[in-house]
């Protein structure tokens, strides 16, 4: 472990010393340029100057400019090779095509150009002594990325080597209940992450603004956006920046409003194959009815690729969502009772692996006036022998009456009320009608379609910039696909009729698929899966089983468990099936 950590520390310090060392190099020239404000100005005879060009492996080309001048001051004759402060080549902006231009046209007309003398070193001399504002800019965004990269890691080292040596203390002393092995976890009162959230969004925000933006004016400075349109495509990356910086801005707000609140559970952990009770305290404002859609979800978080292709995913294993009616307290705050039950053979939390681990994530949500009430709380969720329920956990989530509580839990909480699936109910020829209508999900459909559409043009511009037919090819079909998900994403409709012992399913984009009709005896089952998720949000579908082993689909992209299986026992009801537990 400490080996580990020491490793980590001295990668760390090499990022930290490399940002700080171009940083100071940037600097060194910034400071030449300032103290030669002061020199004198004498005319020059260029005897030389070259324009040189110099290409690296991925097609980048960077220029600079050499040659020779002669000059006199005070009677004495002097050579000098210092065209500018900046030696060697760069492409940031047209600095070092405009001096070549500007001292290659007085070379040819054999013009004398000025130049400034150090004149407490006669010796020393220079033909352009502009600041770089672009240039130390640049050497800025190695201090900040390598240097803040270098000394967030070293911090984090070091912080982890005293965490790790916490919970292996831990761990020996409680070496039966893994959920006190985390110095978190030592109580039943739980606090949010929404800290943590906005400092890191904010830190990446910055980071990635002070590598884009200095971008954007390089492709400025350069021009030719009409000559080279795909050099518009650079101002995406600000404007990603832009986005980075509203949603951190919003994360601090909602901490600042909801930040303090507290999760306090009756007994930890977390019980798999039993019940969990417990309590909210909400510091912030509700409004309306005080009605809050708590959530628990065990999901596994694991990284997949190396090096640059890295990534890491998250996939939903069990969910299960409730809706709470928040109770005023005395100092303004609010109680929101709970109680969850969890079914046998989900995981364990389990970090053992940070780079495939299993956790337990308790969110409390609510569309408010302003900033959205949004906490997240990591919670531990264990499998604990005499916590065990009697009866299968998963009875209390099919609900005998749209209205009906959670299996009798006198705890404000309400597991599913399939109304609130945005049904539209009515009556026709065929008996009662669930119309599913299109633009349900209008937000995140509309997120789809656009990300898909920039993908597509990025592909697009890389090509007309000369790039590989196959940049288009690889990024329009990834932009096409996703284009096209969040196309059905937003326009697909479902339409189930019950009566007469039969159901009529009618589905597809704006509902202009098949129809199709299912008689009772056909029936074997109607259930929910989920194949797809948004960040912390499953999205269900519902589906009738057959009895010739078949499956047809019912609606689609639907949210909230208990909801999803409200309208399943609804079916059912009407079917005159019963429920399986």
């Amino acid at each position: 472990m400490k080996k580990g950590v020491g490793c980590l520390t001295v990668f760390g310090a090499i990022f930290f010393i490399a940002g700080i060392g171009i940083f100071l190099s940037g600097v060194s020239e910034s400071y030449d340029v300032w103290r030669s404000q002061e020199w004198r100005p004498v005319m020059v005879e260029l005897s030389s100057v070259e324009q040189t060009v110099s290409t690296d492996d991925e097609g980048s080309t960077t220029y600079g400019v050499e040659g020779r001048f002669q000059y006199e001051y005070q009677g004495q004759s002097y050579t000098s090779n210092q065209m500018s402060f900046y030696s060697g080549t760069d492409n940031i902006g047209g600095f070092q095509k405009n001096l070549y231009r500007k001292l290659n046209s007085a070379k040819k007309q054999n013009r004398p150009i000025r130049a400034y003398v150090n004149p407490e070193d006669p010796s020393e001399a220079v033909i352009d002594r502009t600041m770089r504002w672009g240039m130390l800019g640049f050497h800025s965004i190695f201090l900040l990325v390598f240097g803040g990269v270098g000394l967030g890691i070293i911090i984090a080292s070091l912080r982890s080597g005293r965490k790790l040596n916490k919970q292996k203390a831990l761990q020996a002393e409680h070496e039966a209940e893994p959920w006190l092995w985390k110095e978190e976890w030592q109580t039943n009162h739980f606090k949010s992450n929404t800290s943590r959230s906005f400092w890191f969004l904010l830190v990446f925000s910055i980071i990635w603004n002070v590598i884009s933006v200095p971008a954007v004016i390089g492709v400025m400075n350069e021009g030719g956006l009409r000559e080279e349109p795909a050099k518009l495509l650079v101002f995406l990356f600000p404007l990603v920046g832009i986005i980075l910086l509203s949603s951190a801005v919003t994360l601090y707000l909602r901490h600042k409003k909801y930040g303090s609140s507290e999760l306090i559970v009756e007994e930890t952990p977390f019980a798999i194959g039993g019940t969990t009770s417990g309590e909210l305290l909400i510091n912030g404002p509700i409004e309306g009815n005080g009605e809050v859609m708590l959530s628990l979800t065990c999901q596994r978080k694991y990284q997949t690729g190396t090096g640059k292709n890295r990534t890491t995913r998250t996939t939903i294993i069990w969910q299960s969502d409730r809706r709470a009616y928040a109770e005023n307290r005395y100092d303004g705050s609010h109680r929101l009772k709970f109680s969850f039950d969890i079914p046998k053979g989900v995981p364990q939390s389990n970090s053992k692996n940070p780079s495939d681990k299993i956790e337990w994530i308790f969110r409390a949500e609510r569309k408010q006036p302003g900033v959205d009430l949004k906490l997240d709380y990591e919670v531990p969720a264990f499998n604990v022998a005499h916590r065990e329920a009697i009866e299968p956990a998963e009875e209390d989530l099919f609900m005998s009456s749209s209205k009906q509580s959670s299996s009798g839990s006198g705890n404000g909480t309400m597991a599913g009320d399939w109304t609130r699936l945005g049904i539209v109910e009515s009556v026709n020829n065929w008996g009662t009608s669930y119309t599913f209508p299109a633009f349900r999900h209008k937000g995140a459909a509309l997120s789809t379609v656009l990300f898909g559409l920039i993908f597509s043009a990025i592909g697009i511009g890389s090509y007309f910039g000369d790039a590989s037919i196959i940049f288009l090819i690889m990024f329009c079909l990834f932009g096409f696909v996703i284009f096209y998900f969040g196309l059905k994403f937003m326009l697909y409709k479902s339409e189930v009729t019950v009566g007469s012992g039969a159901l009529h399913v009618a589905n597809g984009m704006l509902g202009t698929g098949s129809k199709t009709k299912i008689s009772r005896s056909e029936v074997a089952d109607i259930t929910s899966s989920t194949n797809m998720s948004v960040g912390n949000k499953s999205y269900y579908n519902v589906q009738a089983e057959l009895t010739n082993g078949k499956k047809v689909a019912i609606a689609k992209y639907l949210t909230h468990t208990g909801d999803v299986d409200a309208f399943i026992h609804k079916l059912k009801q009407e079917l005159g099936m019963q429920d399986k537990s």
